[in-house]
């Protein structure tokens, strides 16, 4: 049985901010790793959308790891991760409203070991 790690990050003021008033200081460093990947996410989102002209009214990006150990460990390696938006924008000036819905896009990033 895997162990999974589960970081959400929202937007807010521009920059990503962990959901939930969570606090950086309390993720552990197995946590820290696809925190970093869910801002990352929000950010090549975000540069994407404003190619468009187009501006979200809001934005979450939810991280989630699985851990090669049934429990949480330093030796711990990821095997996997699933990357999840949640993006509800507004129309696009004055066209044609996006025709993806607020929650589509779901990608699943196997990790290979070289």
């Amino acid at each position: 049985m895997n162990n999974t790690q589960k970081v959400s990050v929202e937007l807010k003021n521009g920059k990503f901010r962990l959901s939930n008033s969570a606090k950086i200081e309390d993720l552990n460093p197995k946590a820290l790793i696809i925190c970093a990947a869910a801002e990352c996410a929000g950010y090549t989102i975000m540069h994407i959308l404003r190619k468009d002209n187009v501006v979200p009214k809001s934005l979450e990006i939810t991280v989630e790891g699985t851990l090669d150990t049934p429990t949480l460990a330093p030796e711990s390696q990821y095997v996997g991760f699933n990357v999840r938006y949640n993006i509800d924008c507004k129309s696009l000036c004055g066209r044609q409203p996006l025709r993806w819905p607020p929650v589509l896009i779901f990608l699943e990033c196997p990790l290979y070991k070289i």
